[in-house]
């Protein structure tokens, strides 16, 4: 899958409002017209890369924190994932520190 497609599922996931899985499976397919493996894939690396940019956020929120931690333990796994995203992704997880 080229990175353009991956981008466009990673954010027409990113606007949907639930992150369970069968409904971000149901609505990645219905929306990009994909098979079920390449849905189920990209909603496995969706939920692991949301998971653990909160993950981080929570553990280093105490501490000076740069975009540059995320990039080195989180992004580098993702190399597809388009800069926006990722700048989006971690300030979601720092703003979720404050709730």
């Amino acid at each position: 899958m080229i990175n353009q497609t991956y981008n466009l599922a990673m954010k027409t996931m990113d606007s949907y409002p639930s992150t369970q899985k069968p409904k971000l499976k149901s609505y990645l397919r219905s929306k990009l017209e994909l098979s079920s493996p390449e849905a189920n894939g990209l909603v496995n690396e969706y939920r692991a890369i949301k998971d653990a940019c909160y993950k981080l956020a929570t553990e280093v929120f105490s501490k000076e924190l740069s975009g540059s931690l995320f990039e080195t333990e989180i992004f580098s796994q993702y190399p597809r994932l388009e800069k926006g995203l990722k700048a989006d992704w971690v300030n979601e997880s720092m703003m979720a520190q404050f709730r």
